[in-house]
C-alpha cells in the first residue's frame, strides 16, 4: 500500500499562500465585527480591506485592530529539506451602523435584583465538561493500532478511533505498507482487516475482530470556532489513553475544514482523536509541522463519513513539508 501525506503539503501551502478568510466576532462594547485574515506570501493587505468591503458592503467599515509578521517554516526529514516565508496578517473590522448585541436572555443576577441595569454584566459562559470529564466519556473509543510486516513484527504503530459503525478509524501512514494489524490496548489486541482507504486524505478504516469499546459521538469540525478547548487522546510515543489539551488555534479550509490546534501531537498520535468541549469527535490528530511550537493539525471527522469502501492510494508521491505524528 503506497500512501503519502498529501495532508502536511495542504497545511504548508496554506501557511505559505494562504486565502483571504473571515469569521463573525463580536468587539467588547457588544457589537458584531469580523476577524479577517489574509495571510500567506501571495496575499496582502489590500487582500483584506478587499474582503472588508464585500462583508460590509455600501455602509462602511472602521477598522478597530491590525496586527501582522513575517517568520519562516523549515522542516527536514528523509525526504529532503523543505521551508519557506509565514507571512500572518490579521486585522478586526466593524461595519458602520452595527447594532449592539441584544441577550438572548437576562441574566440571572439582574432577574433577582441583585445588580444594576447599567452596571456591567458578566457574560455567560458555557464551559462545557471539565478535562477529566471529557477522559472519562472517551477513553473506551481510542485504541492502539499496530501494523505488522510479512514476518509478523510490528512495524509502526499509531492511534485509532472506535466509530459508530463499530469500525476503527486512523491514519493510512499508520497502516502504510502493513500486511496484517491489531487493534486494542495492552495485552488486549484482536486482529483487524482494512476495510477502507482515502489515501489522499490520509483516513483508512479498519474492521476490527469483535473488539469491547464504547464508540464515540460524532461531532462537526464546521461547527468548532477559534478559541475553543479541545482535548487530544492517543498513544503518543506509545503511551496509550495519553489526554493533551488545547485550543482551536484556526480552521483552514471552508465548511469542513483542516483543524489547527494547539493541542500537543507527537509521533504515535497519528489517528488519535480530536474532541471538543462536550467530547464529540471532531477529528483525526494527524501531523504537525517541524521548527515551529504548537503547530498541529488534525483532519476533520466529516471527511471520515466521506470515506467508501474499497482502496484509494494518492496517485504520486510528493515532498513532505511537516512531520506525520507516526
Amino acid at each position: 500500500m503506497k500512501t503519502f501525506s498529501v495532508l502536511i503539503v495542504i497545511a504548508f501551502c496554506l501557511y505559505t499562500y494562504g486565502c483571504a478568510t473571515s469569521r463573525k466576532t463580536y468587539t467588547s462594547d457588544g457589537k458584531e465585527g469580523y476577524n479577517i485574515n489574509c495571510s500567506g506570501t501571495a496575499l496582502n493587505w489590500g487582500m483584506c480591506y478587499e474582503k472588508a468591503g464585500e462583508i460590509c458592503g455600501a455602509k462602511g467599515y472602521i477598522v478597530l485592530e491590525k496586527s501582522g509578521d513575517t517568520g519562516s517554516m523549515v522542516a527536514a526529514n528523509q525526504f529532503g529539506l523543505y521551508g519557506g516565508s509565514i507571512i500572518n496578517r490579521t486585522m478586526i473590522i466593524q461595519c458602520k451602523g452595527s447594532e449592539s448585541v441584544e441577550p438572548s436572555q437576562p441574566h440571572p443576577a439582574l432577574e433577582q435584583g441583585r445588580i444594576d441595569q447599567k452596571q456591567s454584566i458578566p457574560p455567560l459562559l458555557n464551559h462545557g465538561l471539565t478535562p477529566a470529564q471529557v477522559f472519562e466519556k472517551v477513553k473506551y473509543s481510542v485504541f492502539v493500532v499496530k501494523t505488522l510486516d510479512s514476518q509478523g513484527k510490528v512495524k509502526s504503530q499509531g492511534s485509532g478511533v472506535l466509530l459508530p459503525s463499530g469500525r476503527i478509524a486512523t491514519n493510512c501512514h499508520v497502516v502504510e505498507g502493513g500486511i496484517a494489524y491489531w487493534v486494542g490496548r495492552g495485552r488486549q489486541l484482536v486482529g483487524a482487516t482494512l476495510y477502507a482507504e482515502d489515501g489522499d486524505r490520509d483516513i483508512c478504516i479498519l474492521t476490527p475482530n469483535d473488539i469491547a469499546g464504547k464508540p464515540a459521538q460524532l461531532g462537526k469540525a464546521g461547527n468548532l470556532k477559534v478559541g475553543q478547548p479541545v482535548y487530544a487522546v492517543g498513544a503518543p510515543q506509545g503511551l496509550e489513553l495519553s489526554l493533551s489539551d488545547g485550543i482551536v488555534a484556526q480552521l483552514r479550509g471552508g465548511s469542513t475544514p483542516l483543524i489547527q490546534t494547539t493541542t500537543a501531537i507527537s509521533p504515535g498520535s497519528s489517528g488519535g482523536g480530536l474532541f471538543d468541549g462536550e467530547g464529540r469527535l471532531v477529528g483525526l490528530t494527524t501531523l504537525y509541522l517541524e521548527g515551529g511550537q504548537s503547530l498541529n493539525f488534525a483532519i476533520p471527522v466529516e471527511w471520515i463519513e466521506e470515506v467508501q469502501p474499497g482502496r484509494k492510494p494518492v496517485a504520486k508521491r510528493i515532498g513532505q513539508t511537516g512531520s506525520i505524528a507516526k
